[in-house]
């Protein structure tokens, strides 16, 4: 089963398998501004290891 994320508007939304977003994203999960939502903030020095996993792109 794949896990599906997206920030908001700033890039598309990403399919990511769950083993790796549970050994590799999930620590990084917080609540954003104490609320009900997730934000997932992604430290630079991961960012080739999400450009390795495929993006969906939609048309508006």
């Amino acid at each position: 089963m794949a896990f599906k994320w997206q920030i908001f508007h700033t890039i598309p939304p990403i399919t990511i398998d769950q083993e790796t977003y549970d050994r590799i994203f999930k620590p990084l999960e917080r609540t954003y501004q104490g609320g009900s939502y997730i934000e997932l903030p992604i430290p630079q020095d991961l960012f080739p290891t999400l450009n390795q996993f495929p993006r969906v792109l939609k048309r508006e």
